[in-house]
């Protein structure tokens, strides 16, 4: 099982298409491929302490970065 910390430089705020409504889904994501051929998105979150103390202290962090090829 491999997990990890994906972490996109602040809080990601997504809109619905279909009726405009706005969701906050945190700066931080834990992915888990619970068995699968990819991993899947199991938490997100504002505080990476948390997310660190529920799914594992050592998980690595990676930062997304955002820009043009």
């Amino acid at each position: 099982m491999t997990r990890f910390i994906t972490d996109m430089g602040g809080p990601l705020v997504v809109t619905a298409s279909d009726t405009g409504e706005q969701s906050n889904i945190g700066r931080y994501g834990v992915w888990d491929s619970k068995g699968r051929r990819k991993p899947e998105v199991i938490a997100c979150g504002d505080d990476l302490d948390a997310l660190q103390a529920k799914y594992g202290p050592d998980l690595p962090v990676h930062p997304l970065t955002g820009g043009t090829s």
